[in-house]
């Protein structure tokens, strides 16, 4: 069996090291409810148990060869991962929303 995942350890790591401020830690966690909500949801309509997921503490901007000039900022991903022998899934959350919130409230 899979052990579960703390979504929040890579954030809190950050925040004692201090490399993230103390008050954008005490809004994720404040705010961390909707994640909570929002898998319980998908959950509910798919009948499917949600994958392992973690808060990753970054901004993630990527480029396409493809559109010159054009970038894109990542919400999330999914990993595929090998966990006890077992092929599964772990998806990183992006702090892209969190950040916005920050700025746009001074922090």
């Amino acid at each position: 069996m899979i052990g579960r995942l703390d979504p929040l350890k890579i954030v809190r790591i950050t925040t004692d090291s201090g490399l993230l401020p103390q008050k954008v830690y005490n809004l994720i966690n404040d705010r961390f409810h909707f994640v909570t909500q929002g898998i319980s949801r998908v959950e509910m309509a798919t009948g499917i148990k949600y994958p392992l997921y973690y808060i990753e503490p970054k901004l993630v901007i990527s480029t396409s060869e493809v559109e010159s000039g054009q970038f894109a900022i990542l919400f999330a991903r999914t990993i595929p991962v090998i966990l006890n022998g077992q092929l599964t899934t772990v998806v990183q959350l992006f702090l892209t929303r969190y950040l916005h919130l920050c700025s746009r409230n001074g922090i």
